[in-house]
């Protein structure tokens, strides 16, 4: 960034010397007077200042009906607007951020024109504007979100953007604010997270406001509509926050795809809660536990059998033998190819080094955990011969 502003100011100098008449129009937004200013003053470049006020009411509507004031263009346009038009677009424009006006009011306007450009009688009616008013900020925020998408994508695809912006909005459905210092409080973990907030600004999806050290949506407008989407997210995120909140209120915990879900989704959410911290946890060792018994099941009982391997050797009892071969056929597929080889061999120490190599293969590629500890009936049970209790057959 640093390297960008030098070259900036020095390329910016080097034009004004080569052509000194030349005069230069800088325009850029107002938060970033204060470096511009530095930038200009360190280059040694002279300059004058100019703030430009944002559109006020009598300017909305004389954008509205600009093109119907004079003959030449209403000969051009053939535009015609109804009465009341000019001042529902004006008072539902002008209930957002000032800075904001003329990117919405501009949006809004190119939808009514280009739905009524190829019709023989050009209308800006009341009924066009109650259809495309919706539309039009649901345009502003799939062109915003999609810019945003290209420079935070983990950020916009996990729902942190969608969580982020719902955060500023209100119970009654109207633009929200919400402190800086909490809103980064509640999302510290989160990379780069500041670096997004100012990219949403950027996008005209927040608005910071200097005063308060707030952030808020722009528009009223933009509240209904972010609620909606929030609701009807599918993202990790928002899938999260749903699950999340009805543990919390059915008080019934996290079932094992749902804390695999809340877990993965944890990196993007905000803070938790130290009742949802809770949930997170019990729903953890619940599924420590479940996969610990299926661990146990599956693998547990076959690692006693690869250790005890001369016990089994030593058990000259095919029909014992068989149970083994059984079971390794009936819990692991893995196995199914080194029970049928013993099959068609016919040959006790052939089937019993295919079994044992398969069951430690299989050992291999699925145990999940370091786990140490036997079930000690089993092992008792094995260590007396007795397989047919120890197996449950």
């Amino acid at each position: 960034r640093l390297d960008e502003e030098e070259r900036f100011a020095r390329t910016l100098r080097q034009v004004i010397q080569e052509h000194p008449d030349l005069k230069i129009v800088l325009s850029f937004r107002k938060e970033y007077f204060v470096e511009i200013r530095k930038l200009l003053d360190g280059a040694s470049i002279d300059y004058l200042e100019k703030r430009l006020v944002a559109l006020d009411r009598a300017g909305v509507l004389e954008a509205i009906t600009g093109l119907t004031k004079t003959a030449s263009a209403q000969r051009k346009y053939r535009l015609k607007i109804e009465s009341n038009v000019p001042f529902k677009i004006a008072n539902d424009i002008l209930g957002g951020d000032s800075a904001h006006i003329a990117t919405f009011l501009q949006i809004l306007l190119r939808k009514m024109w280009k739905a009524v450009v190829d019709e023989e009688e050009r209308i800006f009616s009341e009924d066009l504007y109650a259809q495309l008013r919706s539309a039009s900020f649901e345009e502003l925020i799939d062109r915003q979100i999609q810019k945003i998408q290209e420079v935070f994508p983990e950020q916009e695809s996990s729902g942190l953007v969608l969580a982020v912006l719902q955060a500023c909005t209100t119970e009654y459905g109207t633009a929200g604010a919400q402190s800086a210092k909490d809103l980064k409080e509640q999302y510290a973990h989160v990379k780069d997270f500041e670096a997004l907030l100012e990219q949403l600004q950027q996008s005209l999806l927040l608005t910071y406001l200097s005063t308060t050290d707030e952030y808020r949506l722009p528009h009223d407008s933009l509240a209904p509509l972010i609620i909606k989407r929030f609701l009807k997210s599918d993202r990790p995120v928002q899938r999260a926050v749903r699950l999340l909140e009805n543990a919390v209120s059915s008080q019934t915990g996290l079932s094992k795809d749902a804390y695999l879900l809340v877990k993965e989704a944890r990196p993007w959410c905000r803070r938790f809660t130290t009742v949802e911290v809770q949930l997170l946890e019990q729903g953890g060792k619940r599924f420590f536990k479940e996969t610990l018994k299926a661990w146990l099941q599956n693998n547990e009982v076959d690692r006693v059998l690869r250790n005890l391997e001369e016990k089994i050797i030593e058990l000259n009892d095919l029909e014992l033998f068989q149970q083994v071969a059984m079971y390794a056929f009936r819990y692991h597929s893995l196995t199914r190819d080194w029970y049928r080889g013993w099959i068609t061999q016919n040959d006790y120490h052939i089937g019993h080094n295919l079994i044992v190599n398969g069951l430690e293969g299989f050992i291999n590629d699925l145990k999940l955990f370091d786990f140490t500890r036997v079930e000690h009936q089993f092992l008792e049970a094995l260590l007396e011969g007795d397989l047919k209790s120890a197996l449950g057959l």
